[in-house]
This record gives C-alpha cells, structure tokens and sequence, in this order.
C-alpha cells in the first residue's frame, strides 16, 4: 500500500486513511507493526533522486509506532540497483532486505 497508490494517483489522504485502518487491525490483534516509507512521485524522482512520501512519518509519530525509512528510496536512487525505472533488481531487492533486517535488529523486532 502506498506505492501503487502514488502510481494510480490515488489521492494521499485515501492511502493515509488505508494505512491507519491497516495498522488499527494489526494493533487490534496484537500484531507489531513497523512501517515502511514509500517513494513518492515529484520532480526530484524524475531524475533519480527519490525521496520518501512525507506520509509515513506523519503516521508513524502519530501511532507511535517504528519507521523504517530511506530502504526505498535510496534503492530507487540508484540505477544499478533497478531492473526498470520503478522497480528494483536482486542487488536492489539484497540491499533493501538487509537494511530492513538491521533496522529490525536495532529496534529489537528481529534477532
């Protein structure tokens, strides 16, 4: 959620609201939520400088709740970890993966 979002121009309070309902019904059962920042559409992205949707900060201090940010963007920043403009390779998925496991391992959610 989010990221297809911004491709299908849906407006950002929709996929706001979709979020808060998403992570309601993970808390509602007991369930950890960590929040993963998506790239946005702007006219930085064009020239491959992608930047996080400002969104998911607003969430995440919002519910209080851990945010990883930066994995997408930063992958989606760098041509040799693409596959095509929008997606990444294996070395992008690789690097993604990784920073999200350390950043797991940091806040405790991973071993």
């Amino acid at each position: 959620m989010g990221g297809n979002d911004v491709l299908r121009r849906i407006p950002s309070e929709t996929t706001r609201a979709n979020i808060n309902t998403t992570i309601k019904t993970l808390q509602s059962e007991n369930i950890e939520v960590v929040l993963i920042a998506e790239p946005y559409f702007s006219t930085s992205a064009l020239f491959d400088k992608a930047s996080d949707n400002p969104i998911y900060e607003e969430i995440a201090d919002a519910k209080k709740i851990p945010l990883y940010s930066g994995g997408w963007s930063a992958v989606l920043s760098d041509n040799t970890l693409k596959s095509d403009p929008i997606h990444a390779n294996a070395a992008g998925y690789r690097q993604f993966a990784e920073g999200l496991h350390d950043y797991l391992q940091e806040e405790g959610v991973a071993p």
